[in-house]
């Protein structure tokens, strides 16, 4: 379908410029694009024209007018001939293109012919991005929060991947500063109770029992010997210990890193100085009480913020500005972060900082995930005791699988909170999302068994799949023009970076082809293996299109596509 509102789109723009220069009329292409888009009702067409509807104030004339004007250049235009069935007028001035049968079947063959590769552009060619999610703080486990970021995250990488850009996936580790200090205490204190000493736990104080269990560990390899042992010792076992269960529970969840970054490296490779540096040359840096500060108000900050302190330790902001600019440094031409909830503030600060040191304001991009509300029974799933305060990743994993996970956290925008219920995500019903895409897949495969079951010495790898002309019924054809809007949800994705409209749109997919499928059990007309060998190919010519669409579409979801369920 993208090669054809591509070619539409070109045949609409000469039509548009011919016509502009016909009336005398200066245009801006801008103020036109885009213009076409799909109907949400079919009765309105499979493509419609809005470009009437935009061209009235340039014109100075009504849309239903210039309307007519289009649909006489459009009903001349061998082009948009070939593609369109019929061509009609509607409402103010909407112009509905309805495809023909010859265009639908050149959308079916392109999925064949390219099989994995359907949906792959050049949109983002040109860009290097390095991608930053997740990075927990390595104090405790990650939380379910930490899981819909990772999804969000792997998934959006697949997606601009597929798009052409060169992506680098990066877990930035917080691994020093007093949230490391203290939590190296909290773990001292812990191992010094269990050997029975009395102790005075803060109370800010990190209180997982998961500091507990890694006490008990230390205990069990060393005993006592370690009491005398300073704070940072229990902070460096405490952080790799953490890390250690937080890149398993990704790897369980089939997210990986090519870099886990971290913030120790800043600081011994003196990037801060070198970050500070730049933004004193550059005019951004000015000195008062003591502390130096930067001008973040210059950048629509609401006041300017702290890079060194009055005694000389340099804030998280200065380390994050380093951390920023280091990837510009690397190479890399595009910054896109993905923060958890509460974190808008923060946004023009750095954003302004990375301006100030000569990046180009849209280079930098962030993300915001937003909270997770986990549901069991109808109710507010209770915290887990091991977290301290948050309910686990591993623990979502474990109640209902990382798949089931994965595609119920990426299917709302991520910008919104995420109402999650556990039991709907356990269901193997039609009520499922992930299992009724899934299911989808597995029925195809149940069908190629049974047609090798009815044509043995047929392989369905080596079908004769020019008969696709036989697909007549509106379903089939239906079914096509669904999948010929794959590669257009993949470019929206990429240019949005706003991933839930694909698992929606496999969703509806798997929708369309479930009903045709039962239609079969209805009408033997309709069945997709029949004793007629043309028939039956031209339909395993269109299950295998679906086919390659949901295994392709999971694979960037990070998803299992089954062969059986």
């Amino acid at each position: 379908m993208i090669d054809i509102i591509k070619n539409l789109s070109k045949e609409i723009f000469s039509i548009i410029i011919n016509l502009a220069e016909e009336h005398n009329v200066e245009l801006d292409e801008k103020t036109v694009a885009p213009v076409i888009e799909y109907p949400k009702d079919k009765s309105h067409g499979d493509i419609a024209c809005t470009a009437a509807l935009r061209l009235a104030k340039t014109f100075r004339q009504p849309p239903c007018k210039i309307g007519e004007m289009l649909m006489d250049k459009f009903q001349k235009n061998t082009v948009i001939q070939s593609m369109a069935e019929s061509i009609e007028i509607a409402g103010p001035g909407f112009i509905n293109f309805f495809l023909s049968k010859g265009a639908v079947f050149r959308i079916l063959n392109k999925i064949l012919e390219t099989k994995e590769e359907y949906g792959k552009n050049n949109l983002l060619q040109d860009q290097k991005i390095i991608l930053e999610f997740v990075s927990a703080n390595p104090t405790g486990p990650l939380n379910a929060v930490n899981a819909r970021s990772a999804a969000v995250g792997d998934v959006l990488a697949n997606i601009l991947e597929k798009s052409s850009a060169k992506v680098h996936r990066e877990f930035y580790v917080n691994d020093c500063g007093n949230q490391i200090e203290l939590l190296g205490k909290s773990l001292k204190l812990r191992y010094k109770h269990l050997l029975g000493n009395e102790i005075d736990f803060p109370e800010n104080g990190y209180h997982g029992e998961y500091l507990i269990d890694m006490a008990k560990d230390l205990i069990l390899k060393y005993g006592d010997s370690l009491i005398e042992k300073d704070t940072a010792f229990f902070s460096a076992y405490a952080v790799k210990t953490n890390l250690s269960h937080q890149k398993k529970a990704l790897e369980q969840y089939n997210v990986k890193f090519d870099k886990w970054f971290s913030e120790k490296s800043l600081h011994k490779q003196k990037m801060l100085e070198h970050n500070l540096a730049i933004l004193e040359k550059n005019g951004f840096v000015y000195e008062e009480d003591g502390k130096k500060w930067f001008t973040s108000t210059r950048f629509a900050d609401d006041k300017d913020r702290v890079l060194k302190r009055d005694n000389g330790i340099p804030t998280y902001f200065m380390a994050d500005t380093a951390y920023h600019n280091n990837k510009y440094e690397r190479g890399f031409n595009r910054l896109i972060d993905i923060w958890g909830p509460d974190h808008h503030g923060y946004i023009p600060r750095l954003a302004g900082a990375m301006q100030a040191m000569g990046h180009a304001k849209d280079s930098f991009t962030v993300l915001i995930v937003q909270q997770v509300n986990l549901l069991k029974d109808g109710q507010p799933y209770k915290m887990s005791k091991r977290a301290g305060r948050f309910i686990l990743m591993q623990d979502v994993i474990d109640e209902v699988g990382a798949d089931a996970a994965r595609f119920f956290f990426v299917m709302r925008t991520s910008d919104s909170q995420l109402d999650f219920d556990l039991d709907l995500a356990k269901k193997h019903t039609a009520d499922n999302p992930c299992f009724y895409v899934q299911y989808a897949h597995a029925r195809i495969h149940s069908i190629y068994a049974k047609f090798k079951t009815q044509y043995p010495d047929k392989d369905i790898k080596n079908l004769d799949f020019s008969a696709v002309k036989l697909l007549n019924e509106p379903e089939e054809l239906a079914l096509i023009k669904k999948m010929g809007q794959f590669p257009q949800i993949i470019a929206s994705c990429a240019e949005s970076l706003d991933i839930h409209h694909l698992p929606y749109y496999l969703y509806d997919l798997s929708a369309i082809f479930h009903n045709y499928y039962n239609l079969g059990k209805e009408n033997a007309n309709l069945r997709i293996i029949t004793d007629d060998l043309n028939a039956t190919q031209a339909r395993m010519a269109l299950i295998t299109g679906i086919r390659i669409i949901l295994h392709e579409g999971l694979s960037l979801l990070g998803i299992n596509a089954p062969e059986s369920m």
